[in-house]
């Protein structure tokens, strides 16, 4: 069994496309609830964007996926819908904490690492050009 990663996202833009974004999200949830099977888009590129238990927290829009984040998935919507987002991220059992800026079409991430309970690590890169 997968070890589960929480997520937050929060997409930035106009109010109209942050409005299809959020009813997006619904719809998949709303598809995998009636289907018990996974959902993505059409759009969407590669298997690892898998998303489950979506629920709407104000602005933010928080999700479980497998073992860790789905920036790449993130990215793809952000760009159909022409948004920037923030997303932040836990996996506690791998000790695996972040968070990623996309803005301008560029992804920003920063990762910390908790390798024994006491040293941090951090990993800040900016991650391919689009």
């Amino acid at each position: 069994m997968a070890n589960y990663c929480s997520n937050s996202v929060l997409f930035l833009g106009e109010p109209d496309r942050l409005t299809e974004v959020r009813q997006l999200f619904m719809d998949i949830e709303e598809k995998q609830a009636k289907t018990n099977r996974y959902h993505m888009p059409d759009f969407v590129k590669g298997d690892n964007g898998h998303m489950a238990d979506i629920v709407a927290d104000g602005d933010w829009l928080n999700y479980e996926t497998r073992w860790q984040p789905n920036l790449d998935l993130l990215q793809q919507i952000a760009q159909r819908y022409r948004l920037d987002f923030i997303a932040r991220y836990e996996e506690p059992t791998n000790f695996l904490y972040g968070e990623a800026v996309f803005t301008a079409n560029q992804l920003y991430q920063v990762t910390m690492y908790d390798i024994d309970g006491e040293d941090w690590r951090s990993e800040e890169r900016r991650v391919g050009k689009e």
